[in-house]
């Protein structure tokens, strides 16, 4: 097993819907090696990607049942069907880096809950880093400069950080199967129950940019996903203690024109009748509205954005 026991195994799951040219990519940054395990949930794809997959022993390929839908309902079949005693989640459209999973493997014979790694980030239009990297990056040097802990509640993705099943088990943490921001209060309910954690600047995943993506839908479906995770996150704060933690809903409200003023103020009122903060976390919600004058931007919130809410 080079080195690592059964118990030691690792699995990466990634959830896919018809982008099996990303996918490829993604797979081949994975080393076929035996303690590493790589689960494929596909969401129904109309383009077929068993082929893409033959080649590799390591890698299972699992259909999401029927009446399950979405990247989170993908996650959670995931972790329902897999056997790594250490996980790692990656979205279909990105990669791992060069020397990732030697990095990792640093980390497979500790007691840890929770590692994270510093992310990269790649435009697929220009080749040139991104700058969707920036939020989490940031979030790791202020940890580990002054040990800030706005790093365990405001990484609000599930990629770039190697995770215990031990802790996702004993604490019945899971997915939330929503059209939009299902993984937030994963990650949050994760970083709250882990009582061990490393910081870890390597960077051993890159995130990609691209112009299509579901952050800039507009539907009321979408939008309406988008404001209940950030008021299910904030709750979850308040009810253990962390209150001062909580995310200003100010963003999701003015994402909410979209679908009228009538739709604004009842989100508004709302929003004041479950004590959720107005006024926290102004930048973003400036930066969109600036990006909006400016004409750049036709939807709500660039996926950057949605990554490093407020």
């Amino acid at each position: 097993m080079n080195g690592h026991s059964a118990s030691q195994r690792l699995t990466v799951i990634v959830p896919h819907y018809n982008s099996p040219r990303t996918l490829e990519r993604l797979i081949a940054s994975i080393p076929c090696r035996d303690w590493i395990e790589i689960v494929v949930v596909d969401d129904n794809s109309s383009e077929p990607i068993g082929a893409l997959l033959d080649a590799r022993p390591n890698v299972r390929l699992l259909q999401l049942p029927e009446g399950r839908k979405g990247g989170g309902a993908a996650r959670n079949f995931g972790l329902e069907h897999s056997d790594g005693e250490w996980l790692l989640f990656a979205d279909a459209d990105d990669f791992f880096v060069d020397g990732a999973f030697d990095k990792v493997a640093e980390y497979l014979p500790s007691t840890l809950d929770i590692v994270y790694f510093s992310p990269t980030s790649l435009q697929e239009s220009t080749g040139k880093t991104g700058a969707r990297h920036r939020h989490y990056e940031s979030l790791l040097h202020a940890y580990a400069q002054r040990a800030d802990k706005s790093l365990l509640y405001r990484y609000f993705v599930p990629w770039s950080k190697l995770v215990s099943r031990r802790l996702i088990e004993e604490n019945s943490i899971s997915f939330d199967e929503v059209i939009a921001s299902n993984d937030m209060n994963f990650s949050l309910k994760v970083a709250f129950h882990g009582r061990t954690h490393a910081v870890d600047m390597r960077p051993i995943y890159c995130v990609t940019e691209s112009g299509a993506s579901l952050t800039k839908q507009v539907s009321a479906a979408v939008l309406e996903s988008r404001f209940h995770a950030v008021v299910r996150y904030n709750r979850f704060l308040r009810t253990h203690g962390q209150g001062r933690y909580q995310i200003g809903i100010n963003l999701q409200l003015y994402n909410m024109r979209h679908l009228g003023l009538r739709r604004v103020m009842k989100h508004l009122a709302y929003s004041i009748r479950n004590r959720m903060p107005l006024f926290r976390g102004l930048k973003p919600l400036a930066r969109q509205i600036l990006r909006d004058i400016r004409g750049r931007y036709a939807a709500p919130a660039t996926k950057e954005m949605q990554d490093a809410l407020p």
